[in-house]
């Protein structure tokens, strides 16, 4: 201290010192807030889109639908923000006319919505590493089981739809109800060993709740291997409730 003041640079240092500390806790403080902000920011635009939309959850302690947030929107503009959830979580976009869109939301807390009301399977909604890595699966999925289960079910609509079946006819059309239950537990066998592969990873809580929901029993044991460390999250305590 007498160094700097007998070369008059005492006033110097004690203002460099006090901006030091003034830029310290701004910056201490931001980080503060990043860590204990619980606010969700969604933003974009879904063209065709007018009127009262919310954003809801399903709260675990009561099993009931909640609103989160919601918003009068104009031209399309979504700006909603919703706070205290616990991520990541599921939730669903309420539009128009009962139609909704559903993803998850993590621990980035902001999202992006773009597409048009027009059709709603094309929109995308981005900024969730979550929900982005959901899509990814819910993609290879479609091509791998979703679209020939489809084309399956389709052959067979078409042969039921005939008023008479030769034998031949319902030889193919038993061979075409084989091959749909074959190809429906093929995914099922898929996603229970991505899960039983993942048993730390966030991602495969929620493929238990929405993937394997027709089956209980496989659920609850999938669940009690998982080692997740946020236990507090939304999913997880669904999970918990649901499998108790």
């Amino acid at each position: 201290r007498d160094y700097y003041a007998s070369r008059g640079l005492g006033d110097v240092y004690k203002r460099q010192v006090m901006r030091m500390s003034e830029v310290f806790w701004i910056i201490a403080g931001l980080l503060l807030y990043a860590c204990n902000s619980d606010v969700t920011v969604i933003k974009g635009e879904i063209e065709g889109l007018e009127g009262k939309i919310t954003l809801a959850m399903i709260e675990p302690q009561t099993n009931d639908t909640v609103v989160i947030a919601e918003q009068d929107v104009v031209d399309g503009k979504i700006d909603l923000k919703s706070k205290g959830v616990s991520v990541p979580a599921w939730v669903w976009l309420n539009l128009d006319k009962g139609r909704s869109i559903d993803f998850i939301i993590d621990s980035h807390r902001k999202i992006q919505i773009e597409g048009s009301l027009a059709d709603i399977g094309r929109i995308s909604v981005t900024g969730s590493d979550l929900a982005e890595e959901y899509v990814f699966l819910q993609q290879l999925l479609e091509e791998r089981y979703d679209m020939p289960l489809a084309e399956l079910e389709k052959m067979i609509h078409n042969l039921q739809r005939r008023e008479v079946l030769n034998s031949r006819g319902e030889f193919i059309l038993a061979s075409y109800r084989r091959r749909l239950e074959k190809f429906k537990r093929y995914r099922f066998e898929y996603i229970e060993k991505l899960i039983e592969m993942n048993p730390s990873q966030e991602l495969s809580l929620f493929l238990i709740w929405d993937e394997l929901k027709d089956s209980a029993d496989v659920q609850k044991r999938l669940f009690e291997s998982m080692c997740i460390e946020n236990k507090e999250s939304n999913i997880y305590q669904l999970l918990t409730e649901r499998l108790q």
